[in-house]
C-alpha cells in the first residue's frame, strides 16, 4: 500500500507498485554498475599517472647523481693540479740547491788552485824576486778581475732567478684565479639546477596531491550516492511492508454485515498520530451506498488502532503527514 494521497491498498495496486519498484531498483543497479566501471577505469588511469610521475622522479634522481659524480671528478682534477704545482715547486727548490752546491764546489776548486799557485809562487820567489813581484802583481790583477766577474755573474743569476720566480708566482696566481672563477660559475649552475629540480618536484607533488584529492572526492560522492540509493530502497521497502501490515490488521478486525449485495466497495480517509493511533473517525471518501457496509469498515479501522508504523520517524511521517487511503474490501 502506498502512503501518498489517493493511493489504493488493494492487492493489484500493491503488486503493480512492487513491480515498478523492482524495475526502478534494477535500473539503479545497472547505473551503479556503470558508475563502478567508470570509477575502476579512472583508478587505472590514476595508477598509470602515478607510475609516470614516479618514473620522472627516478630520472631526476639519476640526473642529480650524475651531477654529483661530475662534481667529484672536477674536485679530484683540481687536487691533482695542486699536487702537480707543489711538485714543480719542489723541483725548483732542488734545482736551486744543486746550483748552490755547484757554486760551493767551484769555490773549493778555486781555493785548491790558489794553493797550488802559492806553492808555484814560492818556488819562483827563490828563483827571482823580481819575477815574483811581477807575477804577483799580475795575479792580483787577474784575481780582482775574476772576483768582479764572479760577483757580476752571481748578481745576474740571482736577478734571473728572482724574475723567474716572480713570473712563476704570477702565472700560478692567474691560474688559481681562473680556476676559482670557473668553480664559482660551475657551483652557481649546479645550484640553479638543484633549485629547478626542487621546483619540478614540488609541482609534481602538488599535481599528485590534487589528483588524489579529486579521486577521494569522487569516491566519497559515489559512496554518498550509493548510500542515498540504499536509503531510498529501504524506505520504499518499509512503506510497502507497513502498508501491507496496516491492511492486514484492519482486514483482521473487519466484520462484513450480512444480507448485503456483493461487490460493494467503500473508500476511507484516515488520519494517524505519531504513535499509530487513529485520529477521530475515518472519513468516507467514496461510499458503497450502504451505511451499514460503510460503518463496518469505519469500525474495523477503529478496532485496529493503533496501526503499525515504521520505527524510523522519517518513514513514519509518510503515514502521518498525509491522509491514509483504505479501500474495502
Amino acid at each position: 500500500m502506498q502512503t501518498l494521497k489517493a493511493t489504493s491498498v488493494d492487492d493489484a495496486s500493491i503488486e503493480k507498485q512492487y513491480q515498478q519498484k523492482r524495475a526502478e531498483l534494477a535500473a539503479k543497479k545497472a547505473a551503479e554498475l556503470a558508475e563502478k566501471q567508470r570509477i575502476d577505469k579512472e583508478n587505472a588511469r590514476l595508477a598509470a599517472e602515478q607510475k609516470r610521475l614516479e618514473e620522472k622522479k627516478r630520472q631526476a634522481e639519476q640526473q642529480a647523481a650524475a651531477d654529483a659524480k661530475r662534481l667529484k671528478t672536477e674536485r679530484e682534477r683540481i687536487d691533482r693540479e695542486k699536487q702537480q704545482a707543489a711538485s714543480e715547486a719542489e723541483k725548483a727548490r732542488k734545482a736551486k740547491a744543486q746550483a748552490e752546491a755547484a757554486e760551493k764546489k767551484a769555490a773549493k776548486e778555486k781555493q785548491r788552485l790558489a794553493d797550488e799557485r802559492k806553492k808555484a809562487e814560492a818556488e819562483k820567489k827563490r828563483q827571482a824576486e823580481a819575477e815574483r813581484k811581477k807575477v804577483e802583481a799580475e795575479k792580483k790583477r787577474q784575481a780582482e778581475a775574476e772576483r768582479e766577474k764572479a760577483e757580476a755573474e752571481k748578481k745576474r743569476q740571482a736577478e734571473a732567478e728572482r724574475k723567474k720566480a716572480e713570473a712563476e708566482k704570477k702565472r700560478q696566481a692567474e691560474a688559481e684565479r681562473k680556476k676559482a672563477e670557473a668553480e664559482k660559475k660551475r657551483q652557481a649552475e649546479a645550484e640553479r639546477k638543484r633549485k629547478e629540480q626542487a621546483r619540478l618536484k614540488a609541482e609534481l607533488a602538488a599535481s599528485l596531491a590534487a589528483d588524489i584529492a579529486a579521486r577521494e572526492a569522487e569516491e566519497k560522492a559515489a559512496a554518498a550516492a550509493a548510500q542515498a540509493a540504499a536509503d531510498r530502497k529501504a524506505k520504499a521497502d518499509a512503506i510497502r511492508r507497513y502498508s501491507i501490515a496496516i491492511k492486514n490488521k484492519v482486514q483482521g478486525k473487519w466484520v462484513q454485515p450480512p444480507k448485503l449485495p456483493s461487490g460493494l466497495q467503500v473508500r476511507l480517509g484516515i488520519s494517524l498520530s505519531a504513535n499509530g493511533k487513529v485520529n477521530g473517525s475515518p472519513r468516507v471518501i467514496r461510499s458503497s451506498g450502504y451505511s451499514a457496509f460503510d460503518n463496518s469498515a469505519i469500525e474495523a479501522v477503529k478496532r485496529a488502532s493503533p496501526l503499525p508504523l515504521p520505527d524510523k520517524a522519517e518513514w513514519a511521517r509518510e503515514f502521518t503527514n498525509n491522509e491514509l487511503i483504505l479501500n474495502f474490501p
